[in-house]
């Protein structure tokens, strides 16, 4: 049986999209450096899974088989993505400036537990639904994605520090919140 080729060069409708996540990318390497020397404070581990899922979704699954990109697994995921950047960069900003509205602190803090499932149901749906257009194209690709999702799972719906964290992050908040207050 003859293996089809994938085309090298994206549909028209794509190469937009396409041009713009290489933003995104160059963003998230940035972030990492940043990460490294100590500008933002971030744990090293669970921003590089996030970046290497992202760079997987984008490259590795939509943009080898873009019929994926209609689904409504793509757009729950890119909903999920954008939705959590656009709190996460607004906390950010207004941090740097010195002001932590309580309404954006608990949307940074809270939104997660909504986000999150949703981001990671998206993403691995996504995943499961590339690995038989990728059986078309390679074998070995579909294994490989099969592999990616059995590690995938548990490591993203089963690490309890990550869920746990984001809680502990609130409540410290939360504590130095009243002490700052009882002490005006």
């Amino acid at each position: 049986m003859q293996k089809r080729q994938m085309p090298r060069v994206a549909p028209p409708h794509f190469r937009s999209l396409l041009t713009r996540s290489w933003g995104m990318h160059l963003k998230y390497h940035i972030l990492i450096r940043y990460i490294t020397i100590g500008i933002v404070r971030a744990p090293i581990s669970t921003t590089g899974m996030q970046v290497s899922s992202r760079l997987l979704l984008v490259w590795g699954v939509v943009h080898l088989f873009p019929s994926l990109a209609k689904s409504a697994g793509y757009s729950s995921m890119l909903l999920a993505w954008s939705v959590t950047e656009v709190i996460r960069y607004s906390f950010f900003v207004l941090s740097l400036n010195g002001f932590q509205p309580k309404f954006v602190t608990w949307l940074r803090y809270n939104t997660f537990y909504v986000l999150y499932p949703l981001g990671i149901s998206s993403e691995c749906w996504m995943i499961w639904k590339a690995v038989g257009p990728a059986k078309a194209w390679r074998v070995e690709y579909a294994y490989l994605l099969q592999l990616i999702l059995f590690i995938y799972i548990p490591g993203k719906f089963c690490i309890p520090a990550l869920h746990g964290g984001v809680g502990i992050q609130l409540r410290l908040m939360k504590m130095q919140d009243r002490i700052s207050c009882s002490r005006t």
